[in-house]
């Protein structure tokens, strides 16, 4: 029977549970039971290497104020970065009251330094609200 708020059935590929947390698993080794141990390719994910497999198509979404300005200022950032980003791989999208506006935009990545200056270039914008 499992108590309430029992979550040791919960799944999260990124957090794989083989055994209680302080448990010890075959080789020995005390399993902490939280962070990600392992990534898709089996090997412990370290802080410098990622999880994503580069170069790669990535989806980013930017939601921002649905002013002309934003949409042109997001557009213009995208390009700098991904200069080869065709016109129909960004697709926009307002909110119910059009006072906000949701961009998604696909771009061909190489590196994570390249999406991180991204990242990091449309976060400084004043109308921002979020990306993802």
């Amino acid at each position: 029977m499992e108590k309430k708020g029992d979550r040791s059935n919960f799944l999260n590929p990124l957090y794989p549970r083989s055994s209680t947390p302080g448990s010890k698993d075959p080789s020995g080794s005390v399993d902490p039971g939280v962070g990600p141990r392992e990534c898709v390719s089996g090997r412990a994910a370290t802080k410098k290497e990622s999880i994503i497999p580069f170069p790669c198509f990535f989806p980013i979404k930017i939601i921002g104020k649905n002013t002309n300005e934003f949409q042109n200022d997001v557009t213009n950032i995208i390009f700098s970065h991904f200069p080869g980003v065709p016109e129909p791989e960004l697709r926009c999208k307002q909110s119910n009251k059009s006072n906000y506006i949701a961009i998604t935009a696909t771009v061909y990545v190489h590196d994570q330094k390249a999406l991180d200056s991204l990242y990091q270039e449309l976060n400084k914008h004043p109308e921002m609200k979020m990306v993802l």
